[in-house]
């Protein structure tokens, strides 16, 4: 931020070729990235192809001009290729098309659902790489910079081969905060017009920059004038959502606990504007990182810190190779414990049963996190509809999870399209039926059957060769509560959730060794829309309940949300874990299964009819009657579109 804070209060607006921004043209040497559906990047590169490539990231309102030239060619004639770019809303790269926070929202750090994090920030940055074609960089970052560039290390950890923050901090409230009279110039009012924008800038460089080395104001004034013209005027907007950004963040520490990118931590012990307690917060929070403290250094970049500047940021990168990087990023897995894998972000991950529920959800949550999304379901209307609601790129294809050739035609078409290696198999798709042994239909045990094992076998089948070849990913088979403990009227659900769980079992241990993991999931309860279409005859319970009614007791006994179950999903895989429980229902379901694994059926059915007086109590238009009905009920999210057609089961 060495201009942040002039820029806080009003960051200009302009631009590049994007709606609503002027007419305004690139300079020959920068040029325009689409890093998303509406989102494009405005970068600059010096230094040869060559070269390893090293990322500059900017701070709140910066832009890419704003790192020094002469700082910029010291990188490049120490061996790097150089790439710096403005963040979204501000210089010639896109503006968010979002209401600005108020400031009651940054008072009760309460934002809109829409407002950006630094995780999408940390998603911008990794599509310019992939635009560009780097595989991995070396990052640095300044200030708000420093906090993207720590956020991609974290959750892109194959994408950054070395990471150095800079004046930056954690997010924690206890450090990193700016001095008193630093906050009182934040909240001036700005200036309008270019001559009193520089003024203000020069004002406040005098204020947070570096006190032990010779203040330039001729330079600052140039760097203003041409953030003003290259913004095309001034914008608060831009610069409130980038703070707000921050704020919505929170405090990341735990998060950078997961970095395992050799990390250089730099910062003066001059700074006005993000107290060097910042620094030794990051420094602390990230595994190995080395911090190195600049005598006289401010809140900016001054000519007297070039040379050392460059010296430990090339150096710092020189020392530690490829091979090096990667080596470490193991080891570091290994001091804490963790599973030798690479977190999903980032990586490409295939979805059976993604046009509803968990599927679409999981889809939805993944490519908010980088991840190339292939996803497949045999609900037409429903999977086009979850591939317009993804960000990133997808690969959807109209499939029935019984077809074995057809699951192995869209491996082979997932291998061809992935833009990174395969992360994970999510084999998801499901339906249900609800009868009793006695009267149950042998077609419908078939049906579901063919879907719900038969899928996941061909699913396996088709994914796992290229799994083994690449010597990583993971195989996510979704099994139920019900593959934890029987319950009356589901028996072919049953049996079909526990040859899953046998399955995934007795592939994991096959997989010992292979760097390929098998992973079980156990979901409760789902609030889904996807219970209007279970195969349901008559109330087993002998009620005379209806369908609809069924369905009513379901949605109000579900205890999680498909995008709450997604989340526990993702983590649970990030986290290494063989079986993942999905809701408090299924952690019951898995305690009473193990203490009475003969009498649990008792004490599920007096907690279920529990669960529904409680229901019945939140929801007074819906009849609950005591009896079976709740547990019944609960096949509801395990239905399918349309009555045939395979999808989310969950």
């Amino acid at each position: 931020m060495t201009q942040d804070s002039s820029n806080a209060n009003a960051a200009a607006t302009a631009g590049c070729p994007t709606p609503g921004n002027g007419n305004h043209t690139v300079r020959a040497t920068e040029r325009m990235a689409r890093v998303g559906r509406d989102m494009q990047l405005c970068y600059r590169v010096d230094g040869s192809a060559a070269h390893p490539p090293l990322v500059l990231i900017a701070g709140l309102g910066q832009q890419l001009h704003e790192w020094p030239d002469e700082l910029v060619q010291g990188l490049v004639d120490a061996g790097f290729r150089v790439v710096r770019f403005d963040n979204r809303d501000t210089g010639r790269s896109s503006r968010a098309a979002i209401a600005p926070p108020t400031t009651a929202q940054f008072l009760a750090r309460r934002f809109r659902a829409e407002q950006y994090t630094l995780g999408d920030m940390a998603l911008d940055t990794l599509g310019l790489l992939d635009r560009l074609d780097i595989d991995e960089a070396h990052v640095v970052g300044m200030s708000m910079g420093g906090m993207i560039a720590q956020t991609l290390a974290a959750r892109y950890p194959s994408r950054v081969r070395t990471l150095t923050s800079i004046m930056s901090t954690t997010g924690a409230r206890g450090v990193g905060r700016p001095r008193l009279s630093t906050y009182a110039r934040l909240f001036r009012a700005p200036a309008a017009t270019r001559a009193g924008f520089a003024d203000e800038c020069v004002a406040m460089m005098r204020h947070i920059g570096s006190h032990g080395f010779p203040f330039d104001v001729g330079r600052v004034r140039a760097v203003a004038e041409e953030a003003w013209d290259r913004d095309g005027g001034r914008n608060a907007d831009g610069a409130a959502r980038q703070l707000a950004a921050i704020f919505k963040s929170g405090d990341r520490t735990a998060e950078l606990r997961r970095i395992t990118a050799p990390t250089l931590v730099l910062h003066g012990d001059r700074d006005v504007m993000v107290h060097p307690s910042g620094g030794r917060a990051t420094q602390r929070a990230i595994p190995g990182a080395r911090l190195l403290t600049i005598p006289g250094m401010g809140h900016d970049l001054p000519a007297g810190t070039w040379p050392q500047l460059i010296s430990a940021i090339s150096d710092h990168a020189h020392q530690v190779p490829q091979q090096l990087a990667g080596a470490s990023r193991r080891a570091a897995g290994g001091r804490r414990g963790r599973a030798p894998h690479e977190p999903l972000a980032g990586q490409t991950v295939v979805i059976t049963g993604a046009a509803s529920g968990i599927g679409r959800a999981l889809a939805q949550r993944l490519s908010e996190h980088g991840a190339p999304v292939a996803i497949v379901d045999a609900d037409r209307d429903g999977l086009e509809d979850t591939a317009r609601s993804l960000r990133g790129p997808v690969l959807a294809e109209v499939l029935d999870v019984r077809d074995r050739q057809g699951q192995l035609a869209f491996a082979a078409k997932v291998t061809s399209w992935a833009p990174r290696p395969i992360g994970a198999v999510f084999n998801n798709a499901g339906v249900a039926v609800t009868a009793a042994v006695a009267d149950g239909a042998i077609e419908d045990d078939r049906w579901l059957h063919a879907i719900n094992f038969e899928g996941v076998v061909h699913g396996v089948r088709a994914f796992l060769p290229i799994l083994l070849a690449q010597g990583t990913g993971a195989i996510v088979n979704t099994s139920s509560v019900y593959g934890l403990a029987a319950v009356p009227y589901h028996s072919a659900y049953c049996a079909s959730k526990f040859a899953v769980r046998g399955f995934t079992e007795a592939l994991r241990h096959e997989l010992v060794g292979t760097g390929v993991r098998a992973i079980t999931v156990f979901p409760g309860g789902i609030k889904t829309n996807i219970a209007r279409s279970a195969r349901v005859w008559r109330d087993p319970g002998g009620l005379g309940r209806s369908p609809e009614q069924l369905i009513a007791e379901f949605d109000a006994m579900a205890l999680t949300t498909p995008e709450r179950a997604a989340e526990i999903i993702h983590r649970g895989v990030d986290a290494g874990k063989a079986r993942i429980l999905v809701g408090a229902d299924a952690y019951i379901f898995d305690a009473i299964a193990r203490v009475m694994p003969t009498g649990y059926a008792t004490v599920l059915d007096r907690l279920e009819r529990l669960v529904a007086r409680t229901a019945s109590g939140r929801d007074r238009g819906v009849h609950h009657p005591a009896s079976p009905g709740p547990r019944d009920a609960h096949l509801a999210s395990r239905g399918a579109r349309g009555g045939t057609q395979p999808s989310d089961a969950r």
